[in-house]
């Protein structure tokens, strides 16, 4: 299928479509990102196929004097027309994906009869707001495409509404037909240059976004404001001319950049400081942070109230945000511990919605259900029940549990010496420690090996999708002042990462929490350098086949799962107060060691765990390993570019 993904030339109207528009991709469709020609670069990043649709709104164009408030909003009709026209010449695509304020690909996808995707975000826009908003004449636009009139406006929704706003964070759901909620995930840019340096901790996460960013006196205040308080800040100015305005105020407690993905952010912060953008308020309640917000301008004031309204922040006007309210207002978030309570509440609730891979499949057979009338809703809600939840919200939401509650993985672990950490890194003695300089630990967050490769003088990258793991390394870091990056994302999807390669990819047991090993090792292929190393620690096959409730039956243990490729097993942790579960999934020794070779690494070493002592007592772990060992470790490294050079 060809894919038209649609979207005015905004990060905050692009970056939330990137992780649907992936997915698609990853299954085999042709997906093309059609926006004004500036975009090309993000689009392009973010591992997508860009084609020229439209001018930017803030084009020089004649505008008619009866247009002002649109043109104004960005929908002059030379505006609409042009991508009209673009989209209506380019190739045909089979289902157009557009985000809520590109009107002219709806139009273009209704004139093309071509099925129409719209894709929520942020606040969403009723007939009222539209037709405040576009003076009554779009049926003129419409009527040049061949349209008939829409006096309802009723084709703004296309043929369904996958809103991936939570349904939590609106006062009152949408009311447009075919609505339905999604999942959605995130995506916020490329961190393609190695960033290692974050202010010690307490800090506070500090940004305008990337289109209200001029106003540097905020930003003045903000850091005036924190720093009394005796807080460190991180500052995304958002332009260079910001922060080359801002550069006399950085200092240790002060670090100030042009642009950073606050994946790589919020996992050490205590609390944001913000205009109200959608994705940067969504983003701090998920990595539960409250927030400050000073709208200026598109949704953000609502998206404030909306903050207030859940207890998750409090908002001010720009009027109000001088040195005493700023400082009033970061006093009253710190002070008042309901906020914190209230926003992690919102971080660990879920509505057990269709997630991600559900709305790709909907979106692979809407041309079948638009050609039969079938309710996509319906369809949807059909796909998402017909089987198990995936792998990143259930076990996202585990680890969350887990690392809070000091899981043996979320506990930092202290070396005496080099020699120590080197011992606790490297147990088989594999690793040619002087032909290393830089260091993906992946997935691997929890204050652990991160740290312990930093205080041995290597460049580190931690990468995990649970921030509450990532907040362990940054304790840590900070704690023991060391140089770590982080962040946070999935481990089959390392976008964000870019181009950047690394001597060596570390990665603790974490293979078992993703179904697929093909899609991870291709990931990490490509962000190792060629001749650099690959070192992994898997559980064996049969630790994880083996009856959790009844492992040891008095004469032997109990093989109660398939050793079938993906197989998910659910493991249940906790005590008496709580209980979480997270999926497990079976890897045979063929996935684990030949899905290696196949990514185009050569094995070197293979290891198993030692035996338990035969004092060990049945059913515990010792015991078991004397039977089969728990732990499988691989050595590889990534064949040379050329077979000379970087050989050993």
């Amino acid at each position: 299928m060809r894919i038209l993904f649609c979207t005015r030339p905004y990060l905050g109207h692009f970056y939330p479509m990137v992780p649907l528009a992936r997915e698609l991709a990853r299954r085999g469709h042709r997906v093309v990102v059609a926006t004004s020609a500036g975009m090309e670069p993000e689009v392009s990043a973010a591992g997508l196929e860009f084609c020229p649709a439209g001018l930017h709104p803030d084009s020089p164009l004649p505008r008619r004097a009866e247009e002002s408030r649109r043109a104004e909003a960005g929908f002059a009709a030379a505006l609409l027309d042009t991508k009209i026209s673009d989209l209506l010449t380019a190739q045909r695509a089979d289902v157009v994906v557009r985000e809520p304020t590109d009107l002219a690909a709806g139009i273009a996808a209704e004139a093309a009869s071509t099925p129409l995707v719209v894709l929520g975000r942020s606040q969403y826009m009723s007939a009222t707001d539209w037709r405040r908003v576009l003076g009554g004449d779009l049926d003129d636009i419409r009527a040049e495409a061949g349209l008939p009139p829409d006096p309802g406006l009723s084709r703004l929704s296309g043929d369904v509404y996958l809103d991936a706003v939570p349904p939590w964070f609106y006062g009152t759901p949408p009311s447009y037909p075919q609505y339905t909620a999604i999942d959605g995930e995130s995506y916020d840019g490329t961190c393609t240059e190695p960033f290692p340096r974050y202010p010690p901790m307490p800090y506070a996460y500090v940004t305008l976004g990337t289109v209200y960013h001029g106003d540097v006196a905020f930003f003045r205040i903000a850091i005036a404001a924190l720093r009394a308080h005796g807080l460190a800040a991180f500052v995304s100015a958002g332009s260079d001319a910001s922060a080359a305005a801002l550069a006399p105020l950085a200092a240790d407690d002060c670090v100030i950049r042009r642009f950073q993905p606050q994946s790589q952010l919020l996992c050490g912060a205590e609390f944001v400081l913000c205009h109200g953008g959608y994705s940067t308020v969504i983003g701090a309640i998920k990595a539960g942070l409250p927030l400050v917000c000073v709208p200026r301008g598109s949704d953000q004031e609502w998206n404030a109230r909306q903050c207030e309204r859940l207890g998750a922040g409090i908002g001010l006007s720009p009027a109000q945000w001088t040195a005493e309210g700023a400082s009033e207002a970061i006093a009253r978030l710190r002070g008042d511990h309901t906020f914190a309570e209230r926003t992690r509440a919102l971080a660990d609730r879920d509505d057990h919605l269709p997630a991600l891979e559900d709305a790709a499949s909907l979106i692979e057979e809407l041309p079948g259900l638009v050609a039969t009338g079938e309710n996509p809703v319906l369809r949807l809600k059909a796909i998402a029940a017909s089987r198990p939840r995936g792998y990143r919200v259930v076990n996202q939401a585990g680890w969350r549990v887990l690392s809070r509650r000091g899981s043996a993985a979320s506990r930092p672990i202290a070396a005496r010496s080099a020699a120590d950490a080197r011992r606790i890194l490297d147990p088989e003695d594999w690793l040619p420690w002087q032909r290393l300089r830089t260091v993906l630990c992946l997935a691997a967050g929890g204050g652990q090996q991160g740290p312990l490769f930093a205080s041995l003088g290597y460049e580190v990258l931690v990468v995990d999708f649970s921030d509450e793991q990532l907040r362990r390394d940054r304790e840590a870091a900070s704690s023991q002042r060391l140089e770590v990056e982080t962040l946070r994302a999935d481990m089959c999807d390392l976008t964000a990462l870019g181009e950047r390669r690394f001597d060596l990819v570390y990665q603790p047991v974490s293979t078992c929490y993703i179904p697929d090993l093909t899609t991870l090792y291709r990931e990490v292929a490509t962000h190792v350098r060629p001749g650099g190393w690959y070192w992994s620690r898997h559980y064996s096959p049969p630790h994880l086949q083996i009856d959790a409730s009844h492992r040891w039956d008095g004469a032997a243990y109990r093989i109660a799962h398939p050793q079938l490729e993906g197989y998910r097993v659910p493991w249940t942790a906790g005590d008496g107060d709580w209980a979480v579960t997270v999926d497990h999934y079976v890897h045979g020794f063929g996935a684990l060691l030949g899905g290696v070779c196949d990514a185009g690494f050569a094995i070197e070493r293979v290891a198993e765990s030692e035996p338990g002592p035969g004092t060990a007592r049945p059913g515990d772990g010792q015991h078991l390993n004397r039977y089969f060992p728990a732990f499988l470790a691989i050595l590889a490294r990534r064949h040379p570019a050329t077979r000379t050079g970087d050989e050993h």
